[in-house]
């Protein structure tokens, strides 16, 4: 039997139907795989803008330590230690931080970290002005 409704011609019509899907998952595959190396080149460029942040964030914590030694150094009975490493304030801090900004524990906010760095620097130079202020009297 080699009619329209023979084996072979039910064959064909078979493997055509399974080329043409195994074509269309081709295609999909394609489009994802594009889609991902555009999210993977995202993810790289927002990684090294992170580490750029993370990096400066670290320079003006350092500087404002720097000043805040300095400026408390005339206070001989303050014992006043090097700037902790953020290996050692990270597991305490990451949990604390990250619950003030609503964020998971792993990522706190490095620009909630510069503003309290900040407040807490404005802080210590209002209380030394003060301090001063009150001296002279």
């Amino acid at each position: 039997m080699t009619g329209p409704g023979s084996a072979a011609a039910r064959y064909k019509e078979i493997t055509a139907r399974v080329a043409e899907l195994v074509e269309r998952q081709r295609q999909r595959d394609r489009e994802r795989a594009a889609e991902l190396d555009r999210a993977a080149v995202r993810a790289r460029q927002e990684l090294a803008e992170a580490g750029e942040r993370e990096h400066i964030v670290r320079v003006i914590a350092e500087a404002q330590w720097e000043a805040a030694v300095e400026a408390l150094w005339e206070q001989r009975w303050m014992t006043i230690q090097p700037l902790p490493a953020l290996e050692d304030l990270a597991p305490q801090r990451a949990a604390d931080v990250a619950a003030l900004d609503g964020l998971p524990v792993a990522r706190p906010d490095l620009n909630h970290l510069d503003r309290e760095v900040e407040r807490t620097y404005q802080a210590l130079e209002e209380a030394l002005r003060k301090r001063t202020f009150l001296r002279r009297r």
